[in-house]
């Protein structure tokens, strides 16, 4: 109950970015610009999230609700992408749930290993430089791969 209340809770401030009404690069942004903050604000999504990993996913599994909190931002996401296509902007061809996926796998790799990537790289990995220099190389990354 609580993972999935984590995940209502990140879906509902999700869809509260309005992406459909953004210009399709604004909303790629926002969305990561909102992905990372919430990452920071909230790091028991990442500890629980870690967690259910550690456990395979067996108490996620019994959610009847969880893909339905996913769907409607797949679909909004295509939605952004299909505009940026039609718009000459993007390359087409790109998954939704993919580009979710990296998005947030990039964002969240770098915090739930943030101590050991500390000691491995021999800087804080959250220290403000550092946290700029991960945020926007995150968006290098994801902006370089959509654009045409």
């Amino acid at each position: 109950a609580a993972l999935e209340e984590v995940y209502v809770g990140i879906r509902t401030a999700e869809a509260e970015l309005n992406l459909s009404d953004l210009q399709p690069m604004d909303a790629i942004t926002k969305l990561i610009d909102f992905t990372w903050q919430y990452y920071i604000d909230h790091p028991e999504f990442i500890v629980l999230i870690n967690s259910e990993n550690l456990h395979r996913g067996r108490h996620l599994a019994q959610s009847s609700r969880i893909r339905e909190l996913h769907s409607p931002l797949v679909s909004t996401l295509g939605q952004v992408l299909e505009r940026g296509r039609d718009m000459g902007l993007f390359r087409g061809g790109v998954d939704p749930q993919q580009l979710y996926m990296s998005i947030a796998g990039m964002l969240y790799f770098y915090l739930s290993n943030q101590h050991t990537l500390s000691i491995i790289f021999d800087r804080p990995a959250t220290a403000p430089k550092a946290m700029a220099e991960r945020i926007s190389h995150v968006k290098e990354v994801v902006l370089g791969y959509l654009l045409r």
